[in-house]
């Protein structure tokens, strides 16, 4: 029984909490969403955005949008029926304490709390707890006798019938006159003065006539509804977890950073590969300039030897030596002019190295231009 008590309690603390303010509602405003919000809620938010009367106001919960009325958020329908759960959850926090000190006798008596005596029943219209001496006095007043009592301790079932009876709704617009009738072309309730004066062709009934068959209507409608969102969590079990896709990026995460590795150590090996070639062709090149240097300078060497044999055998020869050697050196100038001919017609040896990339267009044409690879994402 206290864990019934203690749930049907926690219930009641959860409805009524403003989502806004997460404290216990203060002047619950209802928005045509049904989600109820403090009056001051409202108005902070509707302030803090700059909202005017005629603008559109989303709901802090579901986004539905609503109008705000001409006449500001003030307009914004009171929800009283949350106004009584709040009523009830009180009456739930005091009928689940042990002990509480009678409030009548605490306010006409100057002795310690701990004189005074225990309450035990809480008046559900004045709010007040009140001893046994005190609820006999309670009950003389013909003004009380029609309040609501709540025998402090009672059981569950005794208090939500009395939450049920807490003491209706009065008119707005006719001070003091109970809301006990039920316009079905107005969808109001009214009270017998509205009633009267505004709905006396309209087929009105007693709330209490259509109570029950309200009651069921809103059942049914309630258990529609639940059997939706019972959907929902069964659509959120069968749904994959985030932690099972942040696993699963995770490790297309390493693929593509192994595969990123893989292909560094493929790019380094060919960059190895490419640059050994390299120094292959220069080593060659190195060697064929050389071998053609060192043809050009025994070339002119040889040349030159015989234009400085001339010089001199012409400047200090006797005419003996210039007779004996001028028809030899005339041969030996003919074949040296003859042979350095056709060296001189022999092409000029020219040395390049090119290097030529490879077109990654046709090869990563596939994989819309990236080396690594391609991600795709798609819901299955």
């Amino acid at each position: 029984m206290a864990a019934e008590k203690t749930s049907a309690l926690a219930k009641l603390d959860d409805i009524t909490e403003c989502c806004i303010c997460l404290k216990t509602f203060s002047d619950p405003r209802m928005l045509p969403c049904i989600h109820t919000f403090c009056f001051q809620c409202l108005k902070d938010l509707t302030d803090g955005s700059g909202k005017k009367p005629g603008d559109a106001l989303s709901c802090p919960v579901c986004r539905k949008e609503l109008t705000i009325p001409s006449d500001g958020i003030e307009c914004v329908t009171k929800n009283f029926f949350m106004t009584r759960m709040i009523e009830a959850r009180n009456a739930f926090n005091y009928s689940k304490l042990a002990a509480h000190p009678c409030d009548i006798c605490r306010e006409n008596n100057d002795s310690t709390e701990a004189q005074i005596p225990e309450a035990t029943v809480r008046c559900l219209t004045c709010r007040e707890s009140l001893c046994n001496d005190c609820f006999k006095m309670h009950k003389m007043f013909k003004t009380m006798k029609g309040h609501e009592i709540l025998n402090i301790g009672s059981d569950i079932q005794e208090e939500e019938e009395k939450i049920r009876s807490l003491q209706p709704l009065n008119c707005d617009t006719h001070r003091g006159k109970v809301l006990d009738y039920y316009c079905p072309e107005c969808i109001k309730v009214v009270c017998v003065s509205c009633f009267v004066e505004s709905h006396r062709t309209h087929d009105c009934k007693d709330v209490n006539t259509v109570e029950e068959e309200f009651r069921k209507a809103i059942k049914c409608n309630a258990h529609r509804i639940s059997t939706l969102a019972k959907e929902l969590v069964d659509r959120k079990e069968k749904s994959q977890s985030k932690d099972d896709f942040l696993k699963k990026m995770e490790e297309r995460e390493e693929e593509i950073l192994q595969r990123s590795e893989e292909l560094k150590e493929l790019i380094d090996e060919h960059t190895k590969s490419l640059l050994s070639s390299l120094d292959e062709i220069k080593k060659q090149h190195l060697k064929d300039m050389q071998t053609e240097e060192d043809e050009l300078d025994r070339r002119f060497t040889v040349l030159e030897s015989y234009s400085r044999y001339c010089d001199e055998l012409r400047s200090k020869g006797s005419a003996g030596d210039v007779c004996r050697n001028k028809d030899e050196l005339l041969r030996r100038a003919d074949e040296l002019e003859e042979d350095h001919e056709t060296y001189a017609m022999r092409p000029l040896v020219s040395f390049d190295v090119a290097f030529q990339a490879t077109d990654l267009n046709s090869l990563l044409n596939p994989t819309n231009g990236n080396i690594i690879g391609i991600v795709k994402g798609k819901s299955l």
